[in-house]
């Protein structure tokens, strides 16, 4: 508990700091008309007397913000004291304490580990022969908290209530319900503040069904060097503390950090000056050519100096990957020097970091709070449906004519998903058209998976062609080029803001730096966002609103950052060929992470055999068969049950 306060986690807002000064004298509630009610009921013990067992405890919720909590025992009350606990965070502990007298009650909130001495209320009880009520102003004490867990507990009886599992309190459909204490692997939701009230419903959603949840406010951590290694360093934290092997960042790139790596052309200098400052003197098959190059001397930019010099790209994999093979916590800035996860073409990793995802990371890349209510609302309708899941069997395969490569991969990944059972359809698109028909005519119906191997972004098709309007939403795979662009990036092309607030233009319009050292390390929140990429409308845009986009789009989406090169299609049909009855989304992307590193990233050594102008210069290839993995982000819960629950 105290590590959590340390860490910034606490959820008791500021609502409650202005209470406790000036509290009216008590009074006796009058009860207020009730808009409903909800109760729960507790088993007779033979053990304990009938006049201090519980028999049920009701909840009822009035206009005015406030709540009646009434307590039934067995026979003729005589309880002298008992208590109510509300755990209004994600520990095992209660944060706020009634302490429930014949006399009076008194509302304390928790000052220390199982200390309640910061009395926020205090009110005047109802007994009856066998009951005692008592009001709460529920709007100022918990505000728009979705669910609170509740427990009662009478020290002279010896009764509790509920005896196992939990309760839940939902204030905004005056609901009880109970369920078993959730055990096992665990998911954790980083987020900024103002997404924090709908996700609580996801947040309750999963505890409700079995999967232990916790939930951090970014901006409020402490420990680290900027803000994503802070998030970093509380997954490291919640990893070994509460088995989070599950994490949800939600926002897009201007609202929840991004982690910005550095691709560069040469190991040991920042910009190769030999040949950004040249003479160049070249013939090909159109005859000979001359251009004169001196853009560290302050000279004009010639497109083919990109393949020279440094440039920064956005990867969620920095996020998953926190430990080296031995156990260690990696930075992925090994050197100190300020610049993360390092790759150079002549030295593919220079910081020795694994790339090993140790949790499976999602991210919902929401801008705006009804964004996230609309993806919660998608995941909670999809997890809960248990009806015929016919739907879902049926997969949509579709590779684009223009490379043999692509419609390999797609005929692979027919043949593999029929031999688990589901029912794939596969189609090859002509060269020069997109899928838009396809979609528009498999969507309306369902389907569990959807596959695209070609062009990106919008070659899988165009917003109005997605047609899913209820649960039936597929996970969808686009291995093509910017298809999961989600954030601004390959920056020092684009211009950035580094990390002490300085803007910079990009190079082609003009922007040099010192040859004889790296551009400074782009700020990891940068304000030049763009509204309005595929895997933002897919998630969190796509919905059934009048006013929405005509289809709900997709409940997952996995998709590259950036320009994407052969075997790039073989990363995304590992992803799905990792699906089987049970697994979880998040399980999936680890597996196909993994299998892409050990088939196309151990062992890839950098090669200096590209020719330009008549030199051999370090290829790019091997360079981009490295950093592939870091290019795919997975949108999305990765603790979704794939199928939803009944699977």
């Amino acid at each position: 508990m105290k590590y959590v306060k340390w860490l910034g986690l606490g959820l008791i807002s500021s609502v409650l700091l202005a209470m406790g000064q000036g509290l009216p004298f008590p009074t006796k509630p009058v009860p207020p008309i009730t808009l409903t009610q909800a109760s729960y009921s507790d088993p007779n013990e033979a053990s304990i007397p009938d006049g201090k067992d519980f028999k049920a405890v009701t909840f009822v919720c009035h206009a005015d913000g406030t709540v009646t909590i009434k307590l039934d025992v067995y026979g003729a009350f005589q309880l002298s004291e008992f208590f109510v606990y509300f755990n209004t965070d994600d520990d095992a502990g209660a944060e706020i304490q009634i302490m429930a007298q014949r006399s009076m009650f008194a509302v304390a909130r928790e000052t220390g580990s199982g200390l309640y001495s910061d009395v926020v209320y205090r009110g005047l009880p109802v007994i009856s022969p066998n009951s005692y009520s008592l009001s709460l102003p529920w709007v100022q004490l918990f505000g728009s908290r979705y669910a609170v867990g509740v427990w009662l507990y009478a020290m002279d009886g010896q009764d509790r209530l509920p005896d196992q599992g939990e309760l839940w309190f939902l204030p905004a459909e005056c609901k009880l319900e109970r369920a078993a204490t959730p055990t096992g692997e665990a998911l954790l939701l980083v987020t900024p503040e103002e997404f924090w009230a709908p996700l609580t419903r996801l947040w309750y959603w999963k505890r409700k069904t079995g999967i232990p949840t916790y939930m951090v406010a970014w901006a409020k951590l402490q420990y680290g060097r900027d803000e994503a290694e802070r998030i970093k360093y509380a997954i490291d934290f919640y990893y070994r503390e509460h088995r989070v092997r599950y994490v949800m960042l939600v926002g897009d790139s201007e609202k929840l950090p991004v982690r910005f790596t550095l691709r560069a052309y040469e190991f040991g200098q920042s910009f190769p000056t030999d040949l950004l400052n040249r003479h160049w003197l070249w013939r090909d098959p159109q005859g000979t050519h001359e251009e004169r190059w001196d853009w560290c001397s302050g000279g004009p930019w010639f497109s083919e100096m990109a393949a020279f010099v440094p440039s920064f790209f956005a990867s969620d994999l920095y996020y998953a990957d926190l430990y080296d093979s031995r156990g260690k916590f990696q930075t992925w800035d090994s050197n100190a020097n300020g610049y993360f996860g390092e790759a150079y073409r002549s030295n593919l990793n220079p910081e020795g970091i694994d790339l090993l995802p140790d949790v499976a990371v999602g991210r919902v890349p929401a801008s705006k709070v009804e964004e996230v209510e609309n993806y919660v609302t998608k995941v909670i309708e999809y997890e809960s449906y248990s009806g015929d899941k016919s739907w879902f069997r049926k997969v949509l395969i579709m590779a684009n004519q223009e490379s043999a490569e692509w419609v390999e991969c797609g005929r692979k990944l027919y043949n593999n998903l029929r031999a688990k059972g589901l029912n794939p359809e596969f189609y090859e698109i002509p060269a020069d058209q997109a899928c838009d028909n396809y979609i528009y005519r498999k969507t309306g119906n369902g389907l569990g998976f959807v596959f695209y191997a070609g062009h990106g972004p919008w070659g899988l098709g165009r917003e109005s062609d997605w047609r899913c309007c209820d649960y039936k939403l597929p996970i969808v795979v686009h291995t093509g080029c910017d298809a999961g662009d989600f954030s601004p990036n390959n920056l020092a092309f684009g211009g950035y803001t580094d990390i002490y607030g300085r803007s910079h233009r990009s190079y082609e319009e003009g922007e040099h730096y010192p040859c004889g050292q790296l551009p400074p390390s782009p700020s990891t929140l940068q304000p030049n966002e763009v509204e309005g990429s595929y895997a933002e409308f897919l998630t969190v845009k796509a919905h059934c609103l009048p006013s929405g986009y005509p289809g709900r789009g997709a409940i997952a989406y996995l998709g590259a950052t950036y320009a994407t090169q052969a075997p790039a299609y073989d990363l995304g049909r590992f992803f799905l060929e990792a699906y089987a009855p049970g697994k979880l989304l998040g399980q999936m992307w680890q597996e196909a992470i993994t299998r892409y590193y050990r088939e196309y990233v151990a062992g890839v050594r950098p090669a200096k055999d590209e020719d330009f102008r008549g030199i051999k210069i370090w290829s790019w290839v091997p360079w981009d068969k490295y950093y592939m993995i870091q290019k795919f982000v997975l949108f999305g819960d990765p603790s979704l049950r794939v199928g939803g629950l009944s699977q």
